[in-house]
């Protein structure tokens, strides 16, 4: 069965049927192919996500390179330079909080502590949660014998812009609202977002003490340009690749297939070829 979990996994994992259950036979793996792991593939280390579907019927795992989770802490520490480290304590890594949980994967290292020379020292979190890279912490920095706090976090959205768009609310009273939307086009504007999430708002069952925005599935380039000519070639292909990319965050993943053919000596038509998912 082919698994897809947001940009960051990938592959193939085998399962049984078990009366009216399915699950895994023993701990399956697929790739990990989070930009944020990119370092470690460099250096010939492949870290892959560890799935398994048992009784429960849920799907859970954990990043690792193989049947021991610690391997992923290891190599991480092996490989400190590819990762462009400096200044961290590699000796006093902590156990990272490692799990898959609905379908979403959390590895994140916390509190790693770090100093350069007397000028600076704190602690930083580091890992993966889904799609996005977790970079934050605090410092305490030393000038001329002055010391001051300093925060330390990362721009995940980096100016590209956003296909999805998800805003949720904590309830007076209790209890919790949500609600996604797939823009027409990706944009980070204001008064469109505000145009296409004001209907959601709408929607909500009670007053809110709390409201979130989250983005999701973000554009790979940081903006659009209107052409005069039509576009060829790389151009035009890679217009068409992120026209599908949009059109699978607004359907689904079984949005945009590919016909595999499987047994095309069948002499019924149906069985000759199946439809896959597209992965680009």
């Amino acid at each position: 069965m082919h698994v897809h979990l947001g940009g960051y996994a990938r592959g193939e994992i085998l399962i049984a049927r078990d009366g009216k259950a399915y699950k895994t036979k023993g701990s399956q793996f697929i790739r990990l192919v989070h930009p944020a792991l990119e370092p470690l593939r460099a250096v010939g280390v492949e870290p892959k996500l560890k799935v398994v579907i048992d009784d429960s019927k849920i799907i859970k795992g954990e990043a690792s390179l193989g049947e021991d989770s610690d391997t992923l802490l290891e190599a991480i520490k092996e490989h400190q330079q590819a990762l462009g480290w400096a200044g961290i304590d590699l000796g006093r890594l902590p156990k990272p909080e490692n799990k898959l949980v609905d379908g979403r994967l959390r590895f994140v290292l916390p509190k790693i502590p770090f100093s350069i020379g007397k000028l600076l020292g704190g602690t930083i979190a580091f890992g993966i949660d889904g799609d996005t890279v977790v970079f934050e912490g605090q410092a305490t920095i030393v000038v001329a014998g002055q010391k001051g706090e300093v925060q330390v976090a990362r721009d995940e959205r980096g100016g590209r812009m956003p296909r999805r768009v998800t805003v949720s609310a904590r309830l007076v009273g209790g209890g919790s609202w949500r609600r996604a939307v797939t823009l027409r086009e990706p944009t980070a504007e204001r008064a469109r977002l505000r145009q296409a999430l004001a209907p959601k708002l709408s929607e909500l069952p009670a007053p809110a003490v709390e409201l979130r925005l989250e983005l999701g599935e973000l554009t790979e380039s940081v903006g659009t340009q209107a052409e005069l000519v039509r576009p060829r070639g790389s151009r035009l292909r890679g217009r068409l690749r992120e026209g599908l990319r949009q059109v699978r965050a607004a359907v689904g993943i079984d949005a945009v297939c590919t016909v595999v053919e499987v047994a095309p000596w069948s002499r019924i038509p149906e069985t000759r070829a199946i439809l896959v998912p597209r992965d680009d």
